[in-house]
């Protein structure tokens, strides 16, 4: 058996073997709200320098 392969994101039905794309979605949806997190986290700390000036 491969190691290399996530067995939780595989589906087995009648018609074969299914890739999950429920676990796909959801990292990309993490990954673009901690971008958003940084992004924000920017604007803030740019914001408190520029405004004490």
């Amino acid at each position: 058996m491969r190691n290399d392969v996530n067995e939780t994101s595989h589906l087995i039905g009648d018609d074969g073997v299914y890739e999950n794309v429920k676990i796909r979605q959801a990292k990309v949806f993490i990954a673009l709200c901690r971008i958003i997190t940084v992004a924000l986290a920017v604007l803030g700390f740019m914001a408190l320098f520029v405004g004490t000036r």
